[in-house]
């Protein structure tokens, strides 16, 4: 839905503006924001205008990605987020200036002074790539110049605290 839908037969183009909302029930998700274009001939779009993309999951659970501008390459499975990236996950956060989705490898990059963080620690270095199983993290990868700072919040006695610097660290 949207408050107004322009669709140019010369280009095979529709364009959406004003509070849209896109859900794509096969793929479990809901693009909301102030302009969508889609091209048909290359099933390509373009969200702007405070996009926010957020993927449904099995459970309740749902991670929402936000940025400038959201791209969507349908036909080779692909989502870039581009400009002033997050996204969120029930208490994880992450942040850059440019995240990309690989559905077919079922993996995702987080590029741009990339950090991720939640109440227990944070990583950063120049390219954070994370693994996904079943919709869930496998594995995240920081590499080069990778920091990770872990503190396990521990209900009695003294927490775990670490510190990690590397080329490459896998979590």
């Amino acid at each position: 839905t949207a408050n107004q839908i322009e669709y140019d037969r010369g280009r095979d183009i529709v364009t959406a503006t004003g509070n849209v909302d896109a859900i794509d029930h096969a793929e479990s998700t809901r693009v909301r924001a102030g302009k969508v274009r889609y091209d048909r001939r290359l099933d390509y779009a373009w969200a702007t205008d405070n996009p926010v993309l957020t993927l449904d999951e099995a459970g309740g659970k749902s991670t929402k990605v936000l940025g400038s501008t959201l791209e969507f390459d349908n036909a080779k499975r692909r989502v870039f987020a581009l400009g002033k990236v997050r996204i969120e996950r029930e208490r994880l956060h992450a942040e850059g200036d440019r995240a990309e989705f690989y559905q077919s490898e079922q993996r995702a990059l987080l590029l741009g002074e990339p950090r991720a963080w939640d109440d227990e620690g944070a990583v950063r270095g120049d390219t954070l790539e994370i693994r996904f199983a079943q919709h869930r993290v496998k594995s995240m990868q920081v590499r080069p110049n990778a920091v990770v700072d872990f503190q396990a919040k521990s209900e009695v006695g003294r927490g775990e605290r670490n510190h990690a610097v590397g080329d490459t660290v896998t979590l």
